[in-house]
């Protein structure tokens, strides 16, 4: 299949044959059926790196052309069989599935210029391949059209709940309702955490250079403010308000540590907005231990 010929508004699936690649299947199976939504599953093949595909008993310098065909084979048939398993499991999900050839960052950022939500694994199969895994998470994470959903496999923490990081402003809506959606999907409480640098509490805490938690009213409205419209709309979320002053990538690595997701925005549109909000979701992708969501911001400069 071809990027054009990708159904529009598909849930995109990247598949390599990982125990976090199989998470991210299941997550996007459940997306496709809860928004009636085609799904696609993507593998990426590179003559030049073939650490993203499964082991075939090679080695990345024999990619260029020796045994190639055989990698090709490998993909193919691995997509086939993460396509009738799905199938099987949820036969009222349209599944199409797509081998694309390049670097697997552009790969899924082409797909993802046709769908409304990516999901791949954090980590491959052995621990080169999770390096190269987590680059591709951040790599993709940067440019992504859509939102993007980073799966972890269990580390044994008990978990519940999803958390969503906002700037208090109305550009964060889009994550905010991102957040609100798969809380009410899941049936999961919902913990709304607005961090920000505060001078004075930078200042309290300037002796045991320590950051935390506060209840600062004006910030408080702030955040009510944001939320305005969302309580009608998912009247089955339970909603907890938190502030949290210092560094926002600390805080919500902190609050992060017990939930099961963790949404954040990103911004493509501007040095700026890339600096205050990639380095955020960047810090969050590679150290989180919960499965990451990155939104696009809707933000017009």
């Amino acid at each position: 299949m071809d990027t054009a010929d990708v159904p529009l508004g598909t849930i995109v699936a990247a598949i390599d044959g990982s125990t976090s690649s199989d998470l991210a299947v299941t997550f996007a199976v459940a997306q496709a059926r809860a928004t009636r939504r085609p799904l696609t599953l993507v593998h990426a093949l590179s003559p030049m790196d073939t650490v993203w595909l499964a082991p075939v008993g090679m080695g990345p310098a024999m990619g260029t052309g020796i045994g190639l065909e055989a990698l090709e084979n490998q993909a193919k048939e691995l997509l086939a069989r993460a396509h009738a398993e799905v199938t099987a499991a949820a036969p009222d999900v349209e599944v199409h599935q797509m081998l694309g050839f390049g670097d697997p960052r552009q790969v899924l950022l082409d797909v993802a210029g046709r769908a409304s939500l990516v999901v791949m694994g954090s980590r491959g199969l052995g621990p080169v391949r999770s390096l190269l895994l987590g680059s591709v998470a951040v790599g993709v994470s940067h440019h992504t059209p859509c939102p993007l959903v980073v799966m972890r496999p269990g580390d044994g923490t008990e978990r519940t709940g999803i958390l969503v990081a906002v700037d208090g402003s109305e550009r964060c809506l889009a994550p905010l309702e991102f957040a609100y959606q798969q809380a009410s999907m899941h049936q999961l409480p919902l913990t709304v955490l607005h961090a920000y640098w505060d001078v004075r509490h930078a200042a309290v805490h300037a002796h045991d250079d320590q950051e935390g938690v506060h209840a600062d009213e004006e910030e408080l409205l702030l955040l009510a403010e944001i939320l305005a419209g969302m309580a009608e709309k998912y009247p089955d979320v339970v909603v907890r308000r938190t502030l949290a002053t210092g560094l926002a990538d600390l805080a919500v690595l902190d609050a992060a540590a017990d939930k099961e997701m963790v949404v954040l925005g990103t911004h493509h549109g501007s040095k700026a907005g890339e600096m205050l909000f990639g380095s955020v979701a960047t810090t969050v992708l590679e150290h989180a231990t919960c499965t990451v969501a990155v939104v696009p911001l809707s933000l017009k400069d």
